[in-house]
C-alpha cells in the first residue's frame, strides 16, 4: 500500500497515511499514526491538493523518507522532496513521479534520469517550501 503525504488544511501541519478523493468531498489523507494505533481507519484529513506527494519508498543518506511530487487535478505538486547531491550539476533535485517512475528534476550530470542512486543524496527540504521564498 502507498504511503501520502501532505499539508493539512486546518492548521497547515505535514501528515502521512493513505489518500482518498472523491469529487464529492476534498483530498483526504486517513493518517497511518492513528490505524497503527488504533487498528481502523480514522476520519480523514482534507489536505492542500498542491502539497499532496507520495513515498518513493527510498532513504536518503541519513535514513529520513524520500517523497515525489506527483500531477494533482491534471497538474504537478509541489509537496515532493528536494535532494542534494555533492559532486553534482546541478546539485538539487526536485524528486517527482512521472512517467510511471520517479526521477530527479533537473537531470543532473552526476546521475541518470531515474530514481537509482538516492542513498548518496540529502533531503533539504520541500518542492513547496522553496516556492514559498
Amino acid at each position: 500500500m502507498f504511503i501520502f503525504r501532505g499539508q493539512r488544511i486546518d492548521n497547515k501541519e505535514w501528515i502521512e497515511g493513505y489518500y482518498v478523493f472523491n469529487p464529492k468531498w476534498e483530498h483526504l489523507i486517513f493518517e497511518k499514526s492513528w490505524l497503527l494505533k488504533h487498528g481502523v481507519m480514522g476520519a480523514g484529513v482534507p489536505i492542500v491538493p498542491e502539497t499532496l506527494s507520495i513515498s518513493t519508498g527510498q532513504l536518503d543518506k541519513n535514513k529520513v523518507e524520500i517523497f515525489g511530487s506527483f500531477e494533482v487535478d491534471g497538474k504537478m505538486s509541489n509537496g515532493g522532496d528536494r535532494v542534494k547531491f555533492k559532486n553534482c550539476s546541478p546539485e538539487t533535485h526536485n524528486v517527482i513521479f512521472e512517467n510511471g517512475a520517479f526521477q530527479y528534476n533537473p537531470i543532473g550530470l552526476c546521475s541518470s534520469e531515474y530514481f537509482d542512486n538516492v542513498e548518496d543524496g540529502e533531503l533539504i527540504g520541500k518542492q513547496c517550501d522553496e516556492t514559498d521564498k
